[in-house]
């Protein structure tokens, strides 16, 4: 939907997460994308599955976040007085 915000040339790169295992419309929407231009990489934390658009940008968007497992860092902020 705010693809209208970005030029004909620009390329679009989505990473998701998500917690569920994919159903099967969102598989078939993330692997049959249409647009060229807009690469799709997700990845379920429940199955440990990734889904890719079947296109370049979506192939080498997964090949380079390696999908395969999520990692969290907690950061503190430390205040000094």
């Amino acid at each position: 939907s705010c693809k209208n915000k970005f030029g004909m040339d620009d390329w679009i790169f989505l990473g998701l997460v998500q917690s569920q295992p994919f159903e099967k419309t969102v598989k078939e929407a993330i692997t049959n994308i249409a647009d060229r231009t807009v690469g799709i990489a997700a990845f379920s934390l429940a199955s440990n599955e990734t889904v890719t658009s079947e296109n370049v940008l979506g192939k080498g968007l997964a090949k380079h976040l390696q999908l395969t497992e999520a990692k969290f860092e907690a950061f503190v902020q430390s205040t000094l007085r």
